[in-house]
């Protein structure tokens, strides 16, 4: 199937007129927070992306474990793939899709396993910002940080 007439059926399905633009992509947007790309590459080639979270400066090592952890044979993504653009500071989720070999209902489920693997992604990110680093000590933990 053709990435373009896979689009202009999603959004017959879903009631928008969707369509690729000049470039040959299209953003949707899920529950009004979530951009995803899908962009058509060379020949029958294509990528879902989405940015799923902020590469940390410093003090990211127990994230990019985590990241490298649900990389591994896709146990935590799916058929899809963690990296980082150092060039924007993200951390993306991508998932190449051969049209060549997918019909729409392929192209549809590939769409929803995505989203449910990025808003995982996103939520377990913002769990890990939020809570004190493991190897460090919570404050006020052990002896006394005021003396006398």
């Amino acid at each position: 199937m053709q990435l373009a007439d896979a689009v202009q059926q999603l959004g017959r399905q879903i009631g928008l007129p969707l369509k690729l633009d000049g470039d040959g992509a299209c953003r949707l947007v899920f529950d009004g927070k979530l951009p995803v790309d899908i962009e058509a590459v060379e020949g029958s080639v294509a990528y879902l992306h989405t940015g799923i979270g902020i590469l940390p400066t410093s003090g990211g090592e127990a994230l990019m474990r985590s990241l490298l952890e649900g990389n591994l044979f896709g146990r935590g993504t799916g058929a899809s793939v963690i990296g980082i653009d150092s060039h924007l500071g993200e951390i993306l989720l991508t998932r190449r899709l051969d049209m060549s070999k997918t019909d729409y209902a392929e192209f549809a489920a590939a769409i929803e396993d995505f989203v449910t693997h990025a808003k995982a992604w996103i939520e377990r990110i913002r769990q890990m910002r939020a809570a004190p680093a493991a190897d460090a000590p919570a404050f006020g933990a052990g002896e006394s940080f005021l003396r006398v």
